[in-house]
């Protein structure tokens, strides 16, 4: 049974311009029960429907035998179409970008297309298309310096197989390598979500994680074979950063959270895997120089130039 002074509530709210997630937020931040807000909201967001008029209120069979005498077939409402599954592939690319900054209007726009397989082509298509600009880039460097090296990414140790064909690893193991990362982290992070009382669905949570996590996986393929290591190594923690907002929202908006429980159903996984990089976190400073910071092997005066002892 729907609160009617929630319902009265939202509604004069709506009316007035504001938002479902504002009132959402206002209701829950005043103690409302989260069960009673989404009630009120639903019913106060429900389309209102139209009067049907006596001609359109005709019997089923009344059609049918109307059309048996003319010798014509019955009159059938046209089906619905169905919903497209991928979004047309400019506007793929422009939710992708644009779920970093404003992922609440995104999702939203992109609840029609939250299928498992949507999910799974989000991610592949970033990481190959990454994959394709990362390999040219190494091909093209390749052959203007072929002691120039290889920038692998050697992730799960996969790439480490394809050291010397990084054209390949890039349009094959590096898709991979994204699609293990995201469910991983959409996995642990929807279980922990579910632990919290959670009820969404698995399969939309994926898809609004896909879309953010799109541009992140896209640059990774290419930029380390432009830039040097260091910028590469905060341009990681950079995307990082502006993926944990549509992941938040992504998390509330999925399993109807108010603000507070969102947060905890993000922050505790992710303080989880910092513990377990704990050891990396605390020797930061090594591997800042180790990635940022070129160290020239001066030899003893005593010796030649050139020549280092070990």
């Amino acid at each position: 049974m729907v609160n009617q002074d929630l319902l009265t509530y939202v509604k004069q709210q709506l009316a007035a311009g504001y938002d479902t997630a504002s009132i959402r937020d206002a209701l829950a931040g005043a103690g409302y029960p989260i069960r009673d807000v989404e009630d009120a909201i639903y019913e106060a967001s429900k389309p209102k429907q139209k009067a049907v008029s006596p001609q359109q209120m005709r019997k089923p069979e009344d059609i049918l035998k109307a059309h048996e005498i003319t010798g014509k077939k019955a009159e059938l409402e046209e089906a619905p179409k169905p919903e497209r599954e991928i979004p047309p592939i400019l506007d793929l690319f422009r939710m992708w970008f644009l779920s970093l900054s404003m992922p609440r209007q995104i999702f939203n726009e992109a609840k029609g297309y939250a299928h498992f397989h949507s999910a799974l082509l989000n991610v592949s298509l970033a990481a190959v298309l990454g994959g394709l600009i990362g390999g040219a880039v190494f091909l093209v460097k390749y052959f203007l310096n072929t002691s120039a090296g290889y920038a692998g990414t050697n992730l799960f140790g996969i790439g480490g197989l394809f050291s010397k064909l990084g054209t390949i690893e890039r349009l094959f193991v590096t898709p991979i390598e994204a699609i293990l990362v995201w469910i991983s982290i959409t996995a642990f992070i929807h279980f922990f979500s579910a632990i919290l009382g959670g009820e969404g669905n698995y399969e939309r949570f994926m898809y609004y994680t896909s879309i953010a996590y799109a541009p992140t996986i896209l640059f990774v393929g290419f930029l380390q074979v432009l830039v040097p290591p260091c910028i590469v190594f905060f341009s990681y923690l950079a995307f990082g950063v502006l993926g944990i907002y549509p992941t938040f929202i992504a998390i509330r908006d999925v399993h109807k959270f108010d603000t507070q429980k969102a947060i905890i159903a993000l922050v505790v996984p992710i303080a989880i895997v910092a513990v377990f990089m704990l050891p990396a976190l605390l020797d930061v400073a090594n591997i800042f120089d180790s990635v940022c910071i070129t160290k020239v092997v001066i030899p003893p005066p005593d010796l030649p130039a050139g020549v280092v002892t070990s």
